[in-house]
């Protein structure tokens, strides 16, 4: 699950025992509820893409959606009738491994659907499930919901397009005009940490050459330098300046309307940089 801003449980009857462990679950499943709802009501924008939590079904309003249950098989396909040119996503099946959602929408409206696999190829079968990806407006906010378990099948396996595939569900949900922090001229391959400390930021680059599976070995690739990397982030007062860390290198930048700009250096495999405030 990823959130941005800030998108009912029961203890059970008086007098019940509620282990601990399943307490603490409980606990942590109301806290996470608790910061995703206000965020989708007020401004915010939500995303989930797991399949077997509580969290998500109790929030079942704010994605728009009515689960089903679990899949029996262990992968599926989101099926892209259209190119997504800005992210470099074809019009194909998009393979997605491990256990899936089936869903229907009831306020959501659908973008991908979810096609089963056929049990003797594993191949896409022909008619799609229901939906695989779907998009909500919730209150002043809104919260898509993807059926198969995009994020962990990516750690997992490490495959680009289903990178890809993330950078534009959250650009879908969370577009540029309404975030803090935004990178210019990028490859899909490079992450970005923005963090605040007292009144300085700290933007910190780091460029992924290789894959991040979780499991297997590593699909480690050179390290390509990325040149031509645009920071614009979101200052409300006049920055006294920017510097590269820990060089102390001043980067020359501007401000403006709130917002101040500045080029990085040549990434190599990472690189930080202080607005000071």
């Amino acid at each position: 699950m990823l959130y941005r801003g800030t998108p009912d449980h029961s203890d059970g009857p008086k007098g019940s025992l509620v282990p601990v462990a399943g307490k603490r679950l409980i606990d942590a499943i109301q806290e996470k509820i608790d910061r995703l709802r206000p965020a989708a009501v007020e401004k915010g924008s939500c995303v989930s893409v797991s399949v077997a939590e509580v969290a998500d079904f109790a929030l079942a309003d704010v994605f728009g959606v009515r689960y089903r249950g679990l899949s029996a098989g262990k992968r599926s396909f989101l099926r892209l009738p259209f190119r997504i040119e800005s992210f470099g996503v074809p019009r194909m099946d998009v393979q997605v491994n491990g256990e899936y959602a089936r869903v229907e929408a009831t306020t959501a409206k659908a973008l991908l659907e979810l096609v089963p696999a056929e049990v003797s190829k594993q191949a896409p079968a022909s008619a799609p499930q229901g939906p695989g990806v779907t998009l909500n407006q919730y209150g002043k906010g809104q919260a898509l919901y993807c059926a198969a378990p995009l994020f962990s099948a990516y750690y997992a396996e490490g495959p680009a397009m289903l990178r890809r595939l993330a950078l534009w569900m959250l650009s879908v949900v969370h577009p540029e005009g309404r975030r803090t922090i935004v990178l210019e001229s990028t490859p899909p391959n490079v992450e970005v940490f923005y963090s605040e400390r007292g009144k300085d930021r700290f933007v910190h680059l780091v460029n992924y050459s290789g894959d991040k599976r979780e499991t297997g070995p590593s699909q480690s690739q050179e390290c390509v330098r990325v040149h031509g990397i645009r920071v614009r982030a979101n200052v409300p007062a006049r920055p006294k300046r920017v510097v590269s860390v820990p060089e102390n290198e001043s980067i020359p930048c501007e401000w403006h309307d709130g917002w101040i700009r500045f080029a990085a250096h040549p990434l190599g495999i990472h690189a930080a940089y202080m607005i000071e405030g």
